[in-house]
């Protein structure tokens, strides 16, 4: 393995918490200077409670954005104040857009903004003063429309991220940042299996049932 590859990890972080800050850490951090420093930006983060995202809100705020979060439903709301977001938004609620402006307000937004971990092209960036970047990682659809249109006359760069092939500089820089927020961040375990149950490992993995949104580890050695 190339040793830019094994980085150190930070104190107090275990093997447990350390095994998942690879792909999210590096993920997030991309999403978030993919396209320059956020100091003093707003930085919107979809889907607050996941691993990708909690990495992002804790690296925005590090880099000295302010940031909104979103989660899929009320209930999600308390949870989701573990996360240090400055505000905390409904995505399901009808009054989503009026938060959306609100909390930008709130924060003291400027027209240049972050919108990493985006994973569809949802309509709020359709429907506000939004001028700043798109990023995404996932999206659950095989084929997904872009409103091209729109985006246009907003000026909005949409940019796609795909781990693998980022840049060596940029995955230096996400291990040096991501080193720096480890231990902010707490990425709950939905199971851990011995390296020879790797089977049922992957089953706990695509359960269409599996009701745990936490991370699945293998225990090595």
């Amino acid at each position: 393995m190339p040793s830019d590859q094994a980085v150190d990890l930070p104190e107090g972080v275990g093997f447990v918490q350390g095994a998942c800050l690879g792909i999210p850490g590096i993920r997030a951090h991309r999403a978030v200077f993919g396209d320059g420093p956020v100091e003093g930006r707003t930085v919107l983060v979809r889907g607050g409670l996941g691993a990708v995202s909690g990495a992002a809100i804790a690296l925005a705020r590090r880099g000295g954005a302010q940031v909104l979060a979103t989660v899929r439903a009320e209930s999600e709301v308390a949870l989701a104040a573990g996360t240090r977001a400055d505000h905390v938004l409904v995505q399901s609620a009808p009054d989503f857009v009026r938060q959306f402006s609100s909390g930008r307000r709130a924060v003291g937004s400027t027209a240049s903004s972050r919108w990493p971990s985006m994973p569809t092209f949802a309509p709020t960036a359709m429907s506000s003063p939004w001028a700043g970047p798109i990023a995404a990682y996932s999206t659950l659809q095989a084929d997904p429309a872009i409103p091209f249109w729109p985006l246009l006359f907003k000026n909005v760069t949409v940019r796609l991220l795909g781990s693998d092939d980022f840049p060596l500089d940029a995955k230096l820089a996400a291990a040096r940042d991501i080193t720096a927020v480890a231990s902010e961040l707490e990425f709950p375990i939905a199971g851990r299996f011995p390296l020879e149950d790797i089977v049922q490992a992957h089953l706990a993995l695509e359960a269409p049932s599996r009701g745990s949104p936490g991370r699945v580890v293998l225990d090595i050695g």
